[in-house]
């Protein structure tokens, strides 16, 4: 549940820091990029999320609230119109409660109650960067050098357990390598309709995302409103996994997940430039947990899991002054 957590955290922000359209005609919109090399966005990011587990008559309950600022800049735009940007975190505020107790880390402070290496590898991921590369309509060909950053946030930990240094690298490979974060970026894909639309025009999107369990997804977008050179497009949908739960193996024990869920939210788009906003997504996943173990499978512990996050994004263009 941690990577999940961790993938969500990625997922998201990107996912609607990366949604761009463009006005077409008077009342239809057409998802394009339309921005010039040197421009630049700084966005903020707020989210919260709690996890409750009863395992074995217990309350496991964790709650986190991460706050990011993240500066994109538009390095490039080829003759195709393929948008290069640079994603470049300024600062992390990350906060957990729960059976180990609390964790706090603020990278625009000295005060910290992590000492431990997990502070340490936010702290590593602040100044530096990664590259996306864009096609005209936002689909993510290429991402670039995030190998580079979740090496620095492994070196950044000092593990000296050899087993304990693998382990880490596989999590941290999992969502920060090259190939893992373009696999993300691709799943954003549904957010773009297939056609021009107009207000109140809906578009219903069915995906099959493969990160910590399986999870089919269908999700109904709108454009509610265009106002002021803005457009807001509203989007509500089910989740739910593979008929019978989606496993996860971990050497001699297995996990099921059977969980179902909802989303929904909203993002405002700016129509000159093609670039969010402001965006607001909150989710509902609850359902169970069968834990697997023993040589013939013959041990089995099921417990229910319930699974809330609320996320907001503000976004300005930033203007050097003259």
């Amino acid at each position: 549940m941690k990577k999940l957590i961790l993938i969500s955290v990625v997922l998201a922000f990107l996912c609607f820091g990366k949604t761009v359209v463009a006005a077409e005609a008077p009342n239809t919109l057409s998802y394009r990029l339309r921005l010039e090399p040197g421009q630049s966005f700084r966005s903020e990011v707020d989210l919260t999320q709690s996890v409750v587990q009863d395992v074995l008559g217990m309350r496991l309950l964790n709650k986190q609230h991460i706050a990011m600022v993240i500066l994109e800049e538009v390095i490039s735009v080829d003759d195709e119109d393929n948008v290069l940007v640079k994603v470049l975190y300024e600062s992390i505020c990350f906060q957990t409660e729960g059976l180990m107790g609390e964790m706090r880390f603020d990278s625009e402070t000295d005060q910290s109650m992590d000492p431990t290496s997990i502070g340490k590898a936010l702290q590593a991921m602040i100044g530096e960067s990664f590259f996306v590369k864009y096609s005209p309509d936002g689909r993510v060909m290429e991402v670039l050098e995030t190998d580079r950053l979740f090496q620095r946030m492994l070196d950044a930990m000092e593990l000296s357990d050899p087993k304990q240094y693998e382990t880490m690298r596989s999590t941290l490979a999992n969502i920060y390598s090259e190939e893992a974060m373009k696999e993300m970026l691709s799943q954003i894909k549904s957010v773009y309709p297939p056609m021009p639309i107009e207000v109140g025009q809906e578009w219903t999107v069915k995906q099959h995302l493969e990160q910590e369990f399986v999870l089919e997804t269908e999700i109904t977008f709108c454009l509610a409103e265009r106002s002021d050179g803005y457009a807001t497009i509203t989007f509500d949908g089910n989740m739910s996994t593979l008929p019978g739960g989606s496993s996860t193996d971990m050497g001699e024990m297995k996990l099921i997940y059977d969980i179902t869920g909802e989303q929904n939210g909203w993002y405002r788009i700016d129509e000159k430039t093609g670039w969010v906003k402001g965006a607001e997504v909150h989710l509902d996943l609850n359902g169970e947990i069968t834990l697997i173990m023993g040589a013939d499978d013959d041990m089995t512990m099921t417990w229910p899991i319930v699974f809330q996050s609320d996320m907001t994004i503000r976004s300005t263009e930033v203007i050097e002054a003259l």
